[in-house]
């Protein structure tokens, strides 16, 4: 499915904290929103591109980083 183009809100940023992950689905798919340790705000596909682990259940912010649970000993 494509996404219309502009902008939609999932979330309040006051709604995640520093070192959180939170999981939204919008349009049919699955997004991680999450906070670094510097304070910035992300969003990325739910998906592992790697694996198709879903980052916004297992996700872990490392540092400026969401890190997939199933590479976590890798």
């Amino acid at each position: 499915m494509a996404i219309p183009s502009g902008w939609y809100f999932c979330a309040a940023s006051a709604d995640v904290a520093p070192g959180q992950v939170l999981r939204k689905e919008l349009f049919g798919e699955a997004w991680a929103l999450w906070r670094s340790e510097s304070g910035a705000l992300h969003v990325s596909s739910a998906v592992c591109p790697h694996l198709g682990s879903d980052l916004g259940k297992l996700g872990r912010v490392r540092g400026e980083h969401l890190q997939c649970f199933s590479h976590r000993y890798a």
